[in-house]
Order: C-alpha cells, then sequence, then structure tokens
C-alpha cells in the first residue's frame, strides 16, 4: 500500500480522515496524497474574473494550503510526506479518473454518518469499491478517533 488518498473538503471531519491515513501511512511508509476538487455555479463564479484567476479557486488553493500545514509537522516527524492537488472537476472524478490516473491503493475520507451517506460520501466509497477492486476505501465516521496503541 504505496499510495494513499484523503479527499477533504476542508472540515474537521475531513481533518479526521487525515489523521487516520497518517497513522496508516506510518505503519506502511505510503505517500500521502490530500486531494479536493471544486466546480463553478453561479454563486461562487465571477464573471469579473479569467478561469485561472477565480477568487474561488484561489481560496480553494488558500484552504489547501491552511490543512497541509495543520498537518506538515506530523507528517514530517513520521518520516511521511504529503502531495497536495486542488482541480476543477466534479465530485465524480474522485472515484473515476483521478484514482485510476494515480493508481491509489487506498482511499480514506471522512464522513458524517447516516446524514453523509444521504449526502452521497458513503455511497461513493461503496459504489466505487463495487466497480474497482484494485483500491481500497475507508469511510471514517466523524465519532471515530484514532488512538495509537
Amino acid at each position: 500500500m504505496k499510495k494513499i488518498l484523503v479527499p477533504t473538503d476542508f472540515s474537521l471531519v475531513a481533518d479526521n480522515a487525515l489523521k487516520h491515513a497518517i497513522e496508516i501511512a506510518e505503519k506502511f511508509k505510503s505517500k500521502l496524497y490530500l486531494y479536493h476538487v471544486y466546480s463553478f455555479d453561479r454563486f461562487n463564479y465571477d464573471l469579473n474574473f479569467d478561469d485561472d484567476e477565480q477568487p474561488f479557486a484561489k481560496e480553494m488553493e488558500r484552504n489547501m494550503k491552511k490543512t497541509k500545514l495543520k498537518f506538515i509537522d506530523v507528517i514530517t516527524q513520521k518520516g511521511l510526506s504529503v502531495q497536495t492537488m486542488v482541480e476543477r472537476d466534479n465530485i465524480f472524478s474522485l472515484f473515476g479518473s483521478s484514482v485510476k490516473k494515480h493508481e491509489f491503493d487506498l482511499i480514506i475520507m471522512g464522513s458524517k454518518g447516516c446524514f453523509g451517506a444521504r449526502k452521497g460520501g458513503i455511497w461513493f466509497c461503496r459504489s466505487y469499491r463495487n466497480r474497482n477492486r484494485k483500491s481500497s476505501c475507508f469511510d471514517c465516521p466523524a465519532h471515530l478517533y484514532f488512538s495509537s496503541p
């Protein structure tokens, strides 16, 4: 297990999943990939800017940098590395082209339990698992916290 994907929406639930991913990555000496996808809609697209200069896209990049900074000390102390990716796409690419392109071995994502399942998180994970046996997917519920033995 060399590549672990951790999708993030910059929430505390996603941060919790990243904590689990760090511990698992340490055991397997895996590389971490922190990934966020966004799309534009009529509320966050500013017609005054070109696509590559959109304020919303810049905000997503800043959020990713903040998330990486929150965890970089523990990641480097454990001898691990993390690569960040922020892409304009839709959530379906998470379990489609992105996973295939990067050949991730494990996906660890945060979940808000049943509410999260209705919103799509657990469904995406189970759906992906049924279509592609190369990668495993682990839903990390918000109330599940990692504690080292």
